[in-house]
């Protein structure tokens, strides 16, 4: 019987790998102070929606962040997703939103 090889490891946990980050938060003035924490740490594509390079102690620190500002409903919330190299390079855009955030920018470790 032949053994398959196992998959490829991932990018390490404090390898920074590019992260979406959105937020659907109907208060004004929350949505303002998300928006202000993220354009310090990645670069917005849309109105609530960013794009950032992110550690796993950075996306940890993005949801603590951000987990204040969400109703106690639960009708709010963060999500954050991983973005693989692959995936990176065969994104597309169209208008202001940049295909892709340059490794050199928006880096949190």
């Amino acid at each position: 019987m032949t053994r398959l090889a196992p998959p490829a490891a991932g990018p390490s946990a404090t390898t920074p790998v590019l992260r979406v980050v959105t937020y659907d938060i109907e208060s004004n003035r929350d949505r303002a102070r998300a928006a202000r924490y993220l354009e310090g740490i990645g670069e917005r594509v849309q109105k609530s929606v960013f794009e950032a390079r992110l550690d796993e102690e950075g996306v940890r620190r993005v949801l603590n962040a951000l987990e204040p500002l969400l109703d106690a409903a639960g009708s709010e919330s963060v999500r954050i997703y991983t973005v693989c190299e692959s995936c990176r390079r065969t994104s597309r855009a169209r208008g202001a939103a940049p295909a892709h955030l340059p490794a050199s920018r928006s880096t949190i470790a």
